[in-house]
């Protein structure tokens, strides 16, 4: 059975016993990647605790643990025992302020008041993207009385290919689903222009490998585009620095990034994509020092209920904005005036929707358990952990070889500790000498050894769905 998406909710006044439960709120406020088919949305991920499950954080999402289930249970029960007495859109507000307060206090804990940086949570990390392009088309001077066709963004997406799904749709001002997280069930037709945005941004892709797997530098590509955008064309550019794609790359490096900043100014946007949060709190604040936004979420390394998204926005960004700026009026599907902090309502009247999303507000809370949790632990211990996990990770894949073919670790992460290990899986039995399987990894897609090609995309979709599934029954 497909449960459909569920708009944003406010509870209302009624008995308990009538209230959604916590797995159909979970997955409200959300898009169509929520939606569920057989108890699992389509990264094959449950809205609920798998008993007895090991769980590990994922480049994409995973089942609540038992730490973030039992968090989102008690915000739950903080909403509706405010519910039996009057609506809890203020217990609301307070709960969304709560969680932006607690994302400071995480990740920017050294910034002064003078230097607090403001936030927005968004339904995912792809949402966060969407708000991202927003920003950079209100920068514009020429925002919004220019023609509708008349392009005023260039956004460059750095390791094209090993970042969401739906992300370059996002930083085009583009449906990146077939319904919104805050519609009354509305479908919309995926790559559509959202409204507002009016097909006024180009992306430009910069991919991470090239044809066989290995990785290129593109500094030089990333800073072209931007001198192309901003001297010759009169745009504004949007520069993603990936810190982590869902390979473990990181591109491109600081230094590219501040080049831009000194050479450009403000006709820079520079964004750090940290929605892995394979980032320590030292190196996210030293981005905010930077005068960079970072984009964040809570439901890929820390493994809280998918889907959860922020965007952390320097002071030197904040005081650029001002009301009057006119924000595309699209933002209204996906943002609620409780998900910005109050110093930013402001500027984006007209493109809110009243209220808050309970649905956003609860995955929150099950992921910042894990947060605080995994944060408080020395930095040092957690180095070690890692790096020990990934030498025995290591050595169990070399018990497979050459069935798995591990690629080399990009140290990118966790302060040179890599949480994520990539390797090709290839078909068993012998394949011809010369096959290589489409999308084939570093080095190429054959593997010799006696075994046949790695498998391409559509192949692995069917073996994740296999490592999700109850397979007890068809074991010997």
């Amino acid at each position: 059975r497909v449960s459909p998406p569920e708009r944003a909710m406010i509870l209302r006044p009624s008995p308990v016993s009538d209230a959604p439960s916590l797995q159909d709120l979970l997955i409200s406020g959300g898009d169509t990647r929520l939606v569920l088919a057989d108890g699992v949305n389509q990264y094959f991920v449950p809205a609920t605790v798998v008993p007895g499950a090991l769980m590990r954080s994922s480049c994409t999402g995973s089942p609540p643990t038992n730490r973030s289930w039992e968090a989102c249970c008690a915000a739950r029960k903080s909403l509706l025992d405010h519910a039996k007495f009057t609506s809890c859109g203020d217990e609301l507000e307070v709960s969304m302020q709560s969680v932006r307060d607690r994302l400071r206090a995480l990740w920017a804990p050294e910034l002064t008041e003078s230097s607090r940086p403001s936030i927005v949570c968004t339904p995912s990390g792809t949402d966060a993207e969407l708000l991202v392009t927003a920003l950079a088309l209100m920068r514009h001077p020429m925002w919004p009385g220019v023609p509708q066709m008349d392009c005023l963004v260039t956004n460059i997406l750095s390791a094209g290919g090993e970042v969401g799904s739906g992300t370059a749709n996002a930083c085009a001002g583009r449906y990146f689903s077939d319904t919104v997280p805050l519609g009354e069930f509305v479908k919309v037709k995926l790559g559509d222009s959202i409204p507002g945005f009016s097909d006024r941004v180009e992306v430009v892709s910069v991919l991470a490998r090239d044809s066989d797997g290995t990785v290129v530098s593109a500094g030089k590509e990333i800073i072209s585009s931007v001198n192309r955008a901003v001297n010759e064309q009169g745009r504004i550019a949007v520069v993603h620095m990936v810190q982590c794609s869902k390979t473990g790359l990181c591109m491109p490096d600081l230094d590219v990034m501040r080049h831009l900043k000194r050479t450009h100014g403000n006709k820079v946007l520079g964004v750090v994509d940290a929605a892995q949060a394979r980032t320590s709190a030292e190196q996210l604040q030293s981005f905010l020092k930077e005068g960079l936004i970072v984009t964040i979420t809570g439901s890929k390394f820390f493994a809280g209920p998918a889907f959860s998204g922020a965007v952390i926005l320097p002071q030197t960004e904040v005081s650029m904005l001002a009301e009057g700026l006119k924000p595309p009026t699209g933002l209204s599907q996906f943002l609620t005036e409780y998900d910005l902090d109050p110093e930013l309502r402001g500027a984006f009247a007209g493109a809110l929707s009243p209220g808050g999303n309970i649905g956003l507000a609860l995955r929150w809370h099950g992921a910042l358990s894990s947060m605080q949790h995994f944060l408080s632990i020395d930095p040092k211990i957690t180095r070690e952990v890692v790096s020990l996990w990934q030498q025995r990770v290591r050595a169990e894949y070399q018990q497979h070889a050459p069935v798995l073919q591990l690629w080399p670790p990009q140290d990118c992460d966790r302060d040179g500790a890599a949480s994520i290990l990539c390797f090709t899986l290839h078909a068993g039995g012998s394949g011809p000498p010369d096959a290589v399987a489409d999308g084939g990894g570093a080095g190429g897609g054959q593997a010799g050894g006696g075994v046949g090609p790695c498998l391409a995309s559509a192949d692995l979709k069917r073996v994740c769905q296999c490592m999700s599934a109850d397979l007890t029954t068809l074991l010997p």
